[in-house]
């Protein structure tokens, strides 16, 4: 059983995906956590129950199934463009009002401390090196045993039309799509943002990607060529009409995540703020950097060193996409969300600490962004293009398929004409 645990999750387990920045938990420490998560997911759907009243139902529906908020972000203009009465969508948490809190996950916090023994001899006769990357993910793993047989017999009793995902790589959405494959049940993936080499074989029965770029990554894997279907970016449609047109840099955004040193970023922001005095800085942190309480000392630290003049994102109320529409050039370390600036035509520029990069996604090597490998480089890019700032937008074509084509802007109506040819069933559209 445990190896299918450790295939489920594969985040943890495969050894291609980066998790040393993820920190390790105590197994005392997780059994009380997954506890807890029992107590407020049963009050949480209680809540939603009595206050939203809306339907649970399932049976002959197409399933959307989302795990964090940028999940939701990719998978709504697909899912809001049907008809409730054949689809729904659910979260393995709440995050909004849209989302109902999937009732399999609520009965597998529920009953995990019943699978923790299983676990815990597992955990005991595992070598170092899984013992470790257990630590890090030990309460998906832990959630992992129950939410294995709850989908089972979720399967059996209420057969749905399909299931629809967003994220190929861990032990929700993973489990989901076995038992989708084993009942018959026809399975769609909708890529949520960019990936690298070291994603998972494609499992489901179809995989809507975004461009070439994913589908060759995926394919490289060994995933099958004649599942996958391109269909640019959904989420992206509603900016179309906001492409920036600016001929100059008016504005400089810069973006961070957890891989970059607080001190680099800092160091990054004076350095831009001291250079170019003229030019309005804005910055947006990641969302991990206010939730991970190994960061909140270090943000906190950072925020009260930043000049008063440059502007704070609040990546919990601000959009990442509003974001990029006020800025002409984003610089930023290893990330997705430079795709999304050039499909803005935004000029974009792969910054990360002294020469250690890491171009996963392929930016720097297929064009897409420029790269300053120091302070020196990045000024002579910013220089060179901040009067006369050229086009940047065609340059995102491999990244997505419907660039300059007939659907540039209108990847719902491909995707959902996609989805309604998949299944065999009419679904009606909303």
């Amino acid at each position: 059983m445990f190896n299918k645990i450790k295939y489920f999750n594969y985040v943890y387990f495969s050894g291609k995906i980066n998790i040393n920045f993820i920190p390790e938990k105590s197994v005392p420490f997780a059994l009380l956590k997954v506890i807890g998560k029992s107590v407020v997911f049963t009050f949480s759907l209680i809540k939603s129950i009595l206050k939203n009243r809306k339907s649970f139902s399932s049976g002959k529906k197409i399933i959307f199934f989302v795990m964090s908020s940028n999940n939701f972000t990719s998978i709504n203009p697909v899912y809001a463009r049907l008809s409730k009465e054949d689809a729904n969508i659910f979260g393995d948490r709440m995050f909004n009002k849209d989302v109902i809190l999937f009732v399999p996950t609520v009965i597998s916090a529920c009953i995990a401390i019943f699978f923790f023994p299983f676990f815990l001899y597992h955990y005991l006769t595992s070598n170092s090196i899984d013992k470790k990357r257990t630590r890090q993910g030990i309460n998906d793993i832990i959630l992992s045993y129950p939410f294995y047989y709850v989908s089972y017999f979720w399967f059996r009793m209420v057969k749905p039309l399909g299931i629809v995902i967003s994220n190929d790589h861990v032990y929700s959405t993973r489990i989901l799509i076995h038992w989708a494959n084993k009942f018959g049940v026809k399975s769609f993936y909708i890529q949520h943002a960019s990936v690298t080499k070291d994603f998972p074989v494609l499992e489901m029965s179809h995989a809507f990607l975004e461009g070439e770029d994913a589908k060759g990554k995926y394919v490289q894997a060994g995933s099958e060529q004649s599942k996958i279907e391109l269909i640019g970016i959904p989420k992206l449609d509603h900016l179309f009409k906001r492409i920036n047109y600016n001929k100059s840099i008016k504005v400089i955004g810069v973006a961070s995540n957890s891989l970059e040193p607080k001190n680099a970023v800092l160091e990054l922001i004076l350095f831009l703020n001291k250079n170019y005095p003229e030019i309005p800085l804005i910055y947006r942190p990641h969302r991990f950097q206010y939730t991970e309480t190994s960061y909140k000392q270090d943000f906190q630290n950072l925020i009260k060193k930043i000049p008063s003049n440059v502007i704070i994102s609040d990546p919990f109320d601000e959009l990442v996409a509003d974001f990029l529409t006020k800025i002409d050039c984003l610089i930023a370390g290893e990330s997705g969300i430079h795709l999304e600036a050039v499909l803005l035509n935004i000029t974009s520029i792969y910054f990360f600490h002294k020469t250690e990069y890491f171009d996963d996604y392929g930016f720097v090597k297929n064009g897409l962004s420029h790269l300053a490998k120091d302070f020196v480089e990045l000024k002579n890019i910013i220089d060179e293009i901040k009067a006369k700032r050229p086009a940047v937008r065609h340059k995102a074509k491999r990244y997505c398929f419907t660039v300059d084509s007939e659907y540039d802007g209108r990847s719902t109506d491909l995707a959902v004409g996609l989805l309604k040819q998949k299944i065999s069933n009419k679904i009606g559209i909303a």
